[in-house]
């Protein structure tokens, strides 16, 4: 296989793959950053309190919130990485706070719901001549049920999010205090 050809091939699929194409799947995707704050745009008094601090001015002015320096610009960038930061930390606690009820695992509702033998006799129907057959007959079980018996719990997905958004604002806020750093150097 030439490189010519994967590059062809990934252009190929790439085009299968541009997002939603209803009026109703875009607007899921934009409500995407609301569902737990981090991604969208940051509060502007929580940036003018920062830069507040950063400039040593007490009192900000609209005009120091659109800068047209190079000092302002920098100063309002590690100002808004601050509140970023800030919001994913308190989005990350909060979490961490929520009580958490454990999924229920598809032996438990069968339990509950049908008794240990039945249990057992549904199982042993399972008539499925692969690996891959047998994981689709029990994602139907889980779905009917509502169980979760593989990958990770909703709450466990949420955190995973949040600490990658929380990594991406430390690399964020460590790249703006650099720049801020060397611009006060020069």
């Amino acid at each position: 296989m030439s490189a010519d050809h994967i590059a062809a091939r990934n252009r190929s699929n790439a085009q299968n793959s541009t997002g939603p194409k209803t009026a109703k799947g875009k607007a899921v995707v934009a409500g995407n950053a609301r569902k737990h704050g981090v991604t969208g745009r940051p509060n502007p008094d929580r940036i003018q309190k920062w830069l507040a601090i950063i400039l040593n001015q007490p009192n900000i002015s609209l005009a120091d919130l659109m800068p047209d320096d190079d000092h302002g610009t920098r100063a309002l960038v590690l100002a808004e990485a601050e509140v970023r930061l800030a919001v994913v930390e308190d989005a990350l606690r909060a979490l961490n706070h929520e009580p958490y009820d454990a999924p229920k695992t598809m032996f438990t509702l069968y339990k509950e719901s049908k008794g240990i033998l039945q249990l057992a006799e549904e199982m042993l129907a399972f008539k499925t001549t692969s690996k891959r057959g047998f994981r689709t007959d029990i994602r139907i079980v889980n779905d009917k049920y509502g169980a979760r018996t593989t990958g990770v719990s909703l709450r466990e997905n949420r955190r995973r999010i949040l600490q990658r958004y929380l990594a991406e604002a430390k690399s964020r806020k460590r790249r703006a205090f650099s720049a801020w750093i060397a611009m006060k150097a020069n």
